[in-house]
C-alpha cells in the first residue's frame, strides 16, 4: 500500500513538471533570432533627483501648468563613468544640473519581442542646483513647508 502511494506520489510529480515545459510559450530547443539591433548615442540634460552606486535619476522636462514631470532613470557604473568638468563624482549631487549622455541599444526578435536597454556612459557638470528654503517651524513646534517646496 506505501508503495502505491509513492509511485502514484512519483507519477503526479513527474506529469506537472513535465507539462510546465509542454506549455510554456516558447518552444523546446527553439531559440530567437536577432533580426535588428541597433545602438543609438543620445543625450538629455536636466537635475539630479537621485543617485546610488548603480543608477542616476535625471528630471529633464517640468511642465508648470499641469505639474507633470519628467525624468529618466540611468543605469551607470559611478566608478568608470566618464566625466566632464568635474574631478570625482562625489562632487555631484542631487538637485545639481548635469548634461548625462548615454547608449540605448535596442534589439528586435523574430517573435516580434523588442529589447531596449540604456547606460549612462558620461556625466557632465552644467551647474549648481538651486538651494531649497529651509523649512519654516510655526507655533506649535511643527514644521512647515515653504511654497518653494
Amino acid at each position: 500500500m506505501m508503495r502505491k502511494v509513492i509511485r502514484l506520489s512519483l507519477i503526479c510529480l513527474l506529469v506537472f513538471s513535465l507539462r510546465g515545459t509542454a506549455f510554456s510559450q516558447k518552444p523546446v530547443g527553439k531559440r530567437e533570432k536577432v533580426v535588428k539591433h541597433t545602438t543609438i548615442g543620445k543625450e538629455v540634460v536636466g537635475e539630479i533627483t537621485w543617485m546610488n552606486d548603480k543608477y542616476i535619476s535625471v528630471l529633464y522636462q517640468r511642465d508648470p501648468q499641469t505639474g507633470d514631470e519628467y525624468d529618466i532613470l540611468l543605469p551607470w557604473n559611478k566608478k568608470n563613468i566618464e566625466l566632464e568638468h568635474l574631478r570625482s563624482v562625489a562632487e555631484i549631487q542631487k538637485g545639481d544640473i548635469v548634461r548625462v549622455k548615454y547608449e540605448e541599444d535596442y534589439t528586435l526578435y523574430d517573435t516580434k519581442r523588442e529589447d531596449v536597454s540604456r547606460k549612462a556612459k558620461v556625466v557632465g557638470f552644467v551647474r549648481k542646483g538651486t538651494p531649497k528654503p529651509p523649512p519654516v517651524e510655526s507655533e506649535g513646534g511643527g514644521v512647515l513647508k515653504s511654497e518653494a517646496q
